[in-house]
């Protein structure tokens, strides 16, 4: 089931979202609905449709985009979203633009690490004022998604994650045996060095299942091409790998 707002239409509001959430039936199996540019929807909505997606106990695939809402998509409007996360195999999240913080990434990982069944995840989060903390939080749960195979993570232009947080990733990325697939950016994440990319580049070296690797730095000033160009040339030395693009991918 899926439903995006025509364009013109991105007036829904709180009301509108509950009615979407309260009629969705419970032997969903799988939800997309895309609200681009919604600014009308609320903290009390998204509560309350956070709470109808509970419900949704056969539910395995859900894509939810929230890119540029405004300031209402909130840790606290998001916090019953996690509960419904437990018996998925694919998840897209799309907060691009929104008012979360290492709060909503913290609530995720504590998810992540109950949904033993999830295969694949696609999470953006860029342009959100969340720091190394969050990042930190957030690959605790990942490092329990045993069965995980494709996963793409969007930190474009968020400003507060250094080389810290990039090495907790990559050490939660080591036990991800069963990863095919890995794209990643910090496109215009101004303080990671190449010392942050050399911890990604030794976790992926050891995940023999990985076919792709993407990792964009467009706009990273702190790190040059050269260093980039270093990582790529030594995960190209794994057999195994068809895909790799490092830089300005």
């Amino acid at each position: 089931m899926g439903f995006s707002p025509a364009n013109g239409s991105n007036h829904i509001t709180d009301q509108g979202l509950k009615n979407i959430g309260r009629g969705l039936p419970h032997s969903l199996k799988s939800l997309m609905l895309k609200f681009l540019e919604c600014e009308n929807i609320q903290e009390e909505g998204l509560r309350d449709f956070g709470e109808s997606l509970q419900n949704l106990s056969n539910l395995q695939s859900l894509t939810l985009d929230f890119e540029n809402c405004g300031e209402d998509i909130t840790d606290t409007g998001l916090s019953p979203l996690w509960k419904s996360l437990l018996k998925l195999k694919s998840l897209n999240l799309n907060l691009n633009g929104s008012n979360i913080t290492d709060k909503t990434l913290t609530n995720i990982g504590k998810a992540l690490e109950l949904s033993a069944s999830l295969e694949s995840l696609n999470l953006d989060v860029s342009n959100s004022k969340i720091t190394n903390e969050g990042l930190k939080n957030l690959s605790n749960g990942l490092q329990r998604l045993s069965a995980l195979k494709s996963i793409t993570l969007n930190f474009e232009s968020c400003k507060n994650i250094t080389d810290e947080g990039l090495k907790n990733l990559g050490e939660s990325l080591i036990v991800l045996t069963h990863l095919e697939s890995i794209s990643l950016s910090f496109a215009f994440c101004n303080q990671p060095t190449k010392k942050g990319l050399m911890h990604i580049g030794e976790s992926l070296k050891g995940l023999n299942s990985l076919e792709s690797v993407v990792i964009k730095l467009t706009g990273c000033e702190r790190m040059s091409q050269k260093s980039w160009e270093s990582v790529e040339k030594d995960l190209k030395r794994l057999g195994h790998l068809k895909e790799i693009r490092i830089g300005y991918v």
